[in-house]
């Protein structure tokens, strides 16, 4: 049997455009079993709070471990553009699950938050399959950058932008 986010994600994933199946097929198929492989799994809702659930448009997975569960989360554009964020929490196992770190893969060290994909101002038109392995081998590093990332969880810095270099 389905879970429920996995009918949500699928009915989700339907109603996009090709280039966009292509490019959340690359996430699922090459991200989420590195990640799975690094001990998290996909959850249907977050925190395991019922009130919670994850989002149609979203990937969320989580480990569990001691006082805190470290969290990998793939956001879709909800508009169903060709582009996603990639978000990363430590957040503390007991309610009110207080964030002690977070980040965002971005690309620019400017940067807070950055879509990975299809730019705002290209025409959808002009975004191909090969722009989507593009960006998916531009994103590859992410295991690597948010391992170091809680590997970091000491530093003084609650949050922070990850460059993705």
């Amino acid at each position: 049997m389905k879970s429920n986010h996995k009918a949500r994600f699928e009915k989700w994933q339907r109603l996009c455009p090709a280039p966009t199946r292509f490019l959340i097929s690359l996430v699922d198929a090459r991200l989420v079993p590195a990640l799975e492989q690094a001990g998290f799994s996909v959850v249907d809702i977050s925190l395991r709070q019922t009130d919670q659930p994850v989002a149609g448009r979203m990937i969320e997975l989580e480990r569990w471990a001691g006082n805190w569960v470290d969290s990998f989360t793939f956001n879709f554009d909800k508009y169903r553009t060709t582009r996603f964020q990639v978000q990363a929490s430590r957040r503390s196992v007991t309610p009110p699950h207080e964030f002690l770190r977070s980040a965002n893969l971005v690309a620019r060290p400017s940067q807070y938050l950055h879509f990975w994909g299809k730019p705002w101002w290209l025409p959808s038109i002009l975004w191909s399959q090969a722009a989507s392995l593009r960006t998916w081998t531009r994103s590859c590093c992410i295991r690597r950058s948010f391992c170091a990332f809680w590997r970091q969880a000491s530093a003084a810095v609650p949050s922070a932008a990850l460059l993705n270099s």
